[in-house]
Parts: structure tokens; C-alpha cells; sequence
């Protein structure tokens, strides 16, 4: 290890990882710096360098998660860029996926590496005086690190296509493309519709280097949102950011319009729609389609996306055709939780990202080959 790299900065947001048993059950007791002294005595001597940025990071189940806090993570990271060679963030696994998707469109351009990272079981004391219930914490955090320290360590031919990744049981996969999939198992992650960009094979880091770069680094500067600098400002000055904006709709049979109904409120701004199998909607349905048709000429953001867990939304079908026709966005094979904070970012800083450029794949929420 180069003794005169940078370090990384470890930012700890909470989650299972620091939780322990309380009478209601797994909960934040510590602050940061005990969770850091317990970490440090269990993670391995040969762990690259890391120093936790000292900050007021409220410390949740992120379940709680919201818009503000990613907000937080995001200007924490763009402010401390010069003195970090990378960032590992500690969360909450229940919103993970949310948080890298926003995180990987506020911080695109950053020529560094941010890694998230949380655990299925707790860290626990630093030295436990019986045993306990093992953890992936250790192992998790300690992956996060040596990923991050690749990365940063790259001689890089391009900008990274997402500089936001996610690491979870020896696994690092792309940010905007991971899902939570298992409540229980370890292996709690899974990217479905793109391999992972790393593994560890025998505890040396193996990257999938053509699935980390963008061929035409051109493109992303043509974008409106493409200075990290301009989206800083936009975010502060944002005051609706951490307002609502988004509703979803989980289609069920026989339901469809009453659930529309149901999902929106007077000043919704975008809606996520979850349809059947590759893009498939009741097209017989004509309230439903009489109430598309009236937000969509309402001007709100629409994308429509699958509830199947891989394979995207596709055209295949005369029952997906109906909503092409309607001029609603095909998400492809953007994740939900992606699509979710797309069309939040949309919708709240319109003046970075015009609607006409939400099919528009800005860093690699979109191109996933498979």
C-alpha cells in the first residue's frame, strides 16, 4: 500500500450493521465513535486506511431513509473530495438500493470511487464476552474497503460510467442496477440484470473493467445535469427537495384504475408505474386509460416499469403497446428503487433535467448488458 495515498472516508449513516438487541428489538444504541472503535478492533490488520468524516449524520433504521438524507451523503461527499482517495458508506440494507440510485445521479462526474455497504447481522461488541450470532459485518465492510482502494487505484482510460457502487457478500455490483432480493440471507443483493463489476476470488479483487467506463465520455458532458458543481448548487437552493413527488402503482388484476386513484395526490409531480410481465398494462381497461391519458396530458412524469425482478420492460406485446401510445416512458431495465429516484430528481430540479430527457440514460441506470 502506498504509505502517501489518501485515505478513505468512511461515513456511518447507521442501519443493522450498528444495531443491538433492545426491548422492542434491533435498534441504534451507540454513537458513531463507539460503532467506529468496534469496527476498527474486528476488521483485518491489512484493511486499507480509512478515517471517518466526523459529521452530523443523523444515525437511522433506513427504513426512515428520506430525499434530505441523500441530499447529506451527497454534499458530504462533493465537499470532502480533495482529501479522500474514495468514500465507503455504512447504511441500512432495507433502502440501500434507493440511496446508491441517488447517489449515483448526484454525484455523476465524480472522479472517485463511493462504495456502500451494511450488514443482514450486527456488528456487535468489539470483544464479545460470549458468543454471539455471526455477522457478515466484518467481512462486508472489510470487501467495501478493498473495492473502494481498487478503484481509486485504476489507471482509468474513461470516467467511470457510475462511480457509485454496492458491495454485499463478497460481490460489488453497480449502484443504480443492485436490488435488495432477500429479507433473511446473507447474500442479501443481486444485480438482475447485469453481472457484478467485482468479485473477490481467493481475497484479491477481480474488476469487470468493460463494465465500468462509458465509451463516449462526450456524452455525459452534453447532458444539462453534467456539472457535479451545478448540481451541488441546484440541491442547495432546492427547497421542495424533500417534499413528495413520486407515487407508484403496483398493478393488481381487476383493480387497475381504482388503484390509481388511490395512489395520487393534488400536487404529485411523476408517477412509477409497476406493470405486469415485460411492460404490460389491462388495455381493456378504459377507466384506467382515460385516467393515463389525463395525467399525461397534465404533463406528469411517467415511467413505466416491471414487477418481475429481471428481464425490464420490453414491446413484445399488444397489451404494453397501449402505453407507448400514450407517449409513457419505457423504463427498460432500470430497477424500481432507480426509476423511483430518477423521476424524484426530475421532478425536483427540473431546471438540471428536462423532461423530454428522461429516457435519456445518465449514468448507467439504463445501459446494462446482460
Amino acid at each position: 500500500m502506498n504509505s502517501e495515498r489518501l485515505p478513505l472516508g468512511l461515513l456511518y449513516t447507521g442501519g443493522t450493521i450498528g444495531m443491538e438487541p433492545g426491548e422492542r428489538g434491533l435498534a441504534i444504541t451507540a454513537d458513531a465513535a463507539d460503532f467506529e472503535a468496534r469496527l476498527r478492533a474486528r476488521l483485518p490488520s491489512d484493511c486499507p486506511a480509512f478515517e471517518r468524516l466526523d459529521a452530523s449524520i443523523p444515525l437511522m433504521d433506513s427504513s426512515n431513509a428520506q430525499p434530505d438524507d441523500w441530499r447529506l451523503l451527497a454534499q458530504l461527499i462533493y465537499q470532502n473530495r480533495q482529501h479522500f482517495a474514495g468514500f465507503v458508506v455504512l447504511t441500512g440494507t432495507d433502502t440501500m438500493a434507493h440511496t446508491a440510485s441517488a447517489l449515483s445521479f448526484l454525484l455523476a462526474g465524480l472522479e472517485l470511487p463511493v462504495v456502500l455497504t451494511g450488514a443482514q447481522r450486527p456488528l456487535g461488541p468489539a470483544r464479545p464476552k460470549k458468543p454471539i450470532e455471526p455477522t457478515d459485518a466484518v467481512s462486508n465492510v472489510s470487501s467495501a474497503l478493498q473495492y473502494c482502494f481498487a478503484l481509486g487505484d485504476l489507471n482509468r482510460p474513461n470516467i467511470f460510467l457510475s462511480c457509485v457502487f454496492l458491495a454485499f457478500d463478497s460481490l460489488l455490483l453497480r449502484g443504480n442496477c443492485a436490488r435488495k432480493v432477500d429479507s433473511a440471507r446473507l447474500r442479501a443483493f443481486q444485480s438482475p440484470n447485469l453481472p457484478p463489476v467485482g468479485q473477490l476470488i481467493d481475497g484479491q479483487v477481480k474488476l469487470e473493467q468493460t463494465l465500468l467506463y462509458r465509451d463516449n465520455p462526450e456524452f455525459v458532458r452534453s447532458l444539462p445535469s453534467a456539472s457535479l458543481e451545478s448540481r451541488m448548487a441546484a440541491l442547495d437552493s432546492a427547497a421542495t427537495w424533500n417534499q413528495p413527488a413520486v407515487a407508484s402503482c403496483f398493478l393488481l388484476p381487476g383493480a387497475a384504475a381504482l388503484q390509481l386513484d388511490a395512489a395520487l395526490w393534488p400536487d404529485c409531480r411523476a408517477l412509477l408505474l409497476l406493470s405486469y410481465g415485460s411492460g404490460n398494462i389491462p388495455s381493456t381497461d378504459t377507466a384506467f386509460l382515460s385516467h393515463l391519458s389525463r395525467l399525461r396530458q397534465r404533463g406528469l412524469l411517467m415511467l413505466n416499469t416491471t414487477q418481475c425482478l429481471a428481464g425490464g420492460v420490453g414491446g413484445n406485446y399488444e397489451t404494453g403497446h397501449a402505453l407507448r401510445e400514450l407517449g409513457i416512458v419505457s423504463a427498460g431495465l432500470m430497477t424500481p428503487e432507480s426509476a423511483f429516484v430518477k423521476l424524484h430528481l426530475f421532478a425536483r430540479l427540473p431546471m438540471l433535467y428536462p423532461a423530454d430527457s428522461l429516457d435519456t440514460d445518465l449514468c448507467g441506470e439504463q445501459i446494462m448488458p446482460v
